[in-house]
């Protein structure tokens, strides 16, 4: 916040009395921040003040007690107040808004299934990698001469922070937390071609945050056609209409940590009793109709305590 100072001079001019203070959130306000300025005021009743607010030289409100407004950060932007007291005092104050368009963008290191639109999301043990990227940069992807500081859940991380170090690769623990990445991106002095760069890219100076939800691991099951192959478009949820004379079911894991889905270790069993292990897929013939049985998948990722999956699925035979 700031104060103005008290204002008095000679020739009768009247002291100005009322102390200002000024709150601004956000404190540091990024592209597309919605910006709320709001005044507080000891001496005169906010009621009875006229504030007119300017935005890049334009009215944008005035009113007996408006002493708050709100507005949409897109670009450089200068806002300025003027407060007229019911005595006839007058204080102005300026801010200028120069925002950096700096954003950090992840990737989680986890597997998903063949087709799946989705993204891959970031599960306890798994590794995130992030980019910090400053959009209004020349070329956003080759930043260079930036020195950058990352930080986890408010902790500096000076191993992997320095000139150049756009790029912070995060190994999951044990926690079930959701950690909290800055990552600070200052703009150092270059030269080229034997003379100094001044440009806008060299006097960056902000700070972009993210935080990485956690969260569970899953499987999805495919029925596998001998003419069609996998199925990915049928999803089999929770029971299987097993109405052919035989059937082959493909299990993919869905945000394990592993290359590929050969790489988890499988345990299928039908009505608790273990029939299979070590593959994605499993074949059974029908013996009889009009019977349901429960058939049970466990995956496990073999370096991972907690990336594990059990499942199961409903046999119906049923015409």
């Amino acid at each position: 916040f700031a104060q103005t100072p008290e204002l008095s001079g000679p020739n009768g001019v009247k002291e100005l009395k009322e102390k200002v203070y000024f709150d601004v959130l956000p404190t540091r306000p990024r592209v597309g921040d919605t910006v709320e300025i709001s005044t507080e005021m000891y001496g005169t009743p906010i009621k009875d003040a006229l504030f007119t607010w300017y935005v890049d030289g334009k009215e944008y409100e005035k009113g007996i007690g408006r002493s708050k407004i709100s507005f949409f950060l897109a670009k450089k932007t200068t806002v300025r107040l003027v407060i007229l007291t019911g005595e006839g005092s007058a204080t102005e104050e300026v801010w200028n808004f120069n925002p950096q368009n700096t954003v950090i963008v992840w990737e989680s290191n986890t597997y998903t299934p063949p087709f799946y639109k989705g993204k891959s999301l970031y599960t306890p043990e798994s590794s995130i990698i992030l980019h910090a990227l400053n959009l209004d940069a020349k070329n956003p992807l080759t930043n260079n001469y930036y020195n950058y500081n990352w930080k986890v859940d408010g902790k500096v991380i000076g191993e992997e922070s320095g000139v150049g170090r756009n790029t912070y690769i995060y190994q999951g623990d044990l926690l079930l937390q959701e950690p909290y990445f800055e990552v600070n991106m200052t703009g150092i002095s270059a030269f080229r071609n034997g003379s100094r760069d001044t440009g806008s890219d060299s006097q960056i100076d902000s700070t972009a945050a993210i935080r990485v939800q956690t969260f569970d691991t899953n499987v999805f099951m495919y029925e596998s056609t001998p003419l069609l192959g996998i199925l990915f478009t049928q999803q089999i949820s929770d029971t299987f209409k097993f109405i052919k004379s035989e059937a082959t079911l493909v299990a993919y894991p869905l945000y394990f940590g592993i290359p590929s889905s050969l790489s988890g270790v499988y345990k299928w069993s039908v009505n608790n009793e273990l029939i299979k292990e070590n593959t994605n897929s499993i074949s059974f013939k029908k013996t009889r109709d009009n019977e349901e049985s429960i058939l049970s998948l466990s995956i496990e990722q073999p370096r991972s305590l907690l990336q594990s999956r059990d499942i199961s699925y409903i046999i119906d035979t049923t015409r």
